[in-house]
């Protein structure tokens, strides 16, 4: 998978990383957010509202997570 071979991991690290069976490094979810076109950003608590986007919701991220997840379980059982 390109996903896989961009951020240099196995299919069944994204599979665990997606599906959040495992606790990885930041190095690694960073490369994933990456590869994805994503930022990772870190605010304090009190302004964290202010930040989100106004068209992100959270059914947005489970629906892509969620996609992501599917697509590894149709490769997997390609092979």
């Amino acid at each position: 998978m390109a996903l896989c071979d961009e951020a240099g991991f196995t299919a069944r690290t994204l599979r665990n990383v997606l599906s959040g069976s495992e606790d990885y490094k930041v190095s690694t979810l960073l490369s994933l957010v990456d590869r994805l076109g994503m930022e990772l950003v870190i605010v304090p608590r009190e302004v964290a509202g202010a930040v989100q986007s106004p068209t992100a919701s959270v059914s947005q991220v489970k629906t892509s997570v969620q996609a992501a997840l599917d697509k590894l379980k149709g490769d997997a059982g390609a092979r």
